[in-house]
């Protein structure tokens, strides 16, 4: 254990827990005390691959949390403490996207992918005071249009909550020195074929992009200029950029060319039965909610364009549709593509009117970040 501020010591009897988790359930925590060295050591881990280890520290009313697993060499892994300032002037946005992560044309509804590099270059830890009013409170503020739901956040800070805004949200978590990410995701509806973005800055940025994909529309703005179009996964982006905002600023663009209903109902090849169009973003934490936002649209629109329920005899001919469907695929008749567009079809007409388990409710995730994917309302933010 080192302390990273300058003249700060380690503490005589810091210590040190290990979280011993599965399933997201803490199953026992041990705690070391530092010997003379400022050294500390667990051993007689489990290895089942079930389990997952947590280390786990509090220092200045800051606790920090690190994944076993994400790193490359634990033994001899360095934990640095800092202590704490309430002045954010060592605190700058380096890199902040917007990403158009999905699209439902036919109910002009968007779902949207942002990241933020947040970057402290001193050698202490901001605690941001919300007693503290106006822009030199040092809050993280982050832009949301006014319509936005289904908020989800996760973020590699240290353990902190979450404030809503009328139109954004504020990260009350401590921000040690070093770079530090932010993802949020959401969705937003659009009128015509456009949807207008304005985002508060406090931190300023270096450099802001926007990421559309090519077949869907173009942003611009004041200040933002094209870039190479880039390919992440399948999907091609179109790319805007702009830089140099200074704290306090604020970045304004457009999203031109969205599909409408109309367009979405004359060409459904576009997108497929589903209606939605999901693209890649690289990043473990982002792709995960890339996924979950593709998922909050495909519940919307099932929602609002739900089949009407299937009498008993109709569901006993579509069950025995679906029966032939599979000796079909089996018998290397139709694609796999092909079988599963189908039998999706199926399956939903089969269905309706009833509530099969798990159909009112996201599946349960696996041991995941404890504070991760919060909704808006809980008022959470991942740590």
């Amino acid at each position: 254990v080192q302390n990273g501020t300058g003249g700060g010591v380690v503490p005589a009897g810091f210590e040190v827990a290990l979280l011993r988790v599965s399933g997201g359930q803490i199953l026992d925590v041990q705690t070391k005390r530092l010997d003379e060295l400022d050294t500390f050591e667990f051993t007689d881990l489990d290895a089942s691959d079930a389990v997952r280890y947590r280390l786990s520290w509090e220092y200045a009313g800051v606790t920090q949390t690190i994944r076993i697993e994400e790193e490359i060499a634990p033994a001899n892994l360095p934990l640095w403490i800092y202590e704490t300032t309430g002045s954010p002037g060592d605190v700058l946005v380096s890199y902040q996207e917007t990403i158009l992560a999905s699209v439902d044309g036919r109910n002009r509804l968007l779902g949207v992918l942002e990241q933020a590099i947040i970057l402290n270059a001193g050698d202490r830890t901001f605690v941001p005071d919300i007693s503290t009013p106006g822009a030199d409170s040092g809050l993280l503020e982050f832009s949301l249009p006014r319509d936005a739901e289904d908020l989800i956040v996760d973020s590699t800070l240290p353990q902190g909550s979450m404030m809503e805004l009328d139109a954004g949200f504020v990260l009350l978590n401590p921000v040690p020195p070093g770079e530090h990410r932010v993802v949020y995701s959401y969705l937003t509806s659009y009128g015509g074929s456009a949807i207008d973005f304005d985002k508060a800055l406090p931190f300023g940025a270096d450099e802001l992009l926007v990421l559309v994909p090519a077949d869907i529309g173009v942003a611009r703005g004041d200040g933002f200029e094209a870039r190479d179009d880039v390919l992440l996964g399948e999907t091609a982006y179109r790319v805007v950029a702009g830089g140099g905002y200074a704290r306090g600023a604020r970045a304004a663009f457009t999203v031109e060319g969205l599909p409408e209903p109309s367009f979405f109902q004359d060409a459904g090849d576009f997108v497929g039965d589903n209606s939605v169009v999901t693209v890649g973003v690289l990043g473990v934490t982002a792709a995960l909610m890339i996924g979950m936002v593709a998922y909050l649209l495909s519940a919307r629109r099932r929602r609002s364009a739900a089949p009407a329920p299937a009498t008993p005899a109709e569901r006993g001919r579509l069950v025995d549709e679906i029966a032939a469907l599979d000796d079909r695929h089996d018998a290397g008749q139709i694609s796999d593509d092909e079988h599963r567009r189908q039998r999706e079809r199926l399956t939903e007409r089969a269905v309706a009117g009833t509530d099969p388990p798990g159909e009112t409710g996201a599946p349960a995730a696996d041991d995941g970040p404890e504070d991760s994917g919060r909704g808006r309302d809980e008022g959470g933010s991942g740590g």
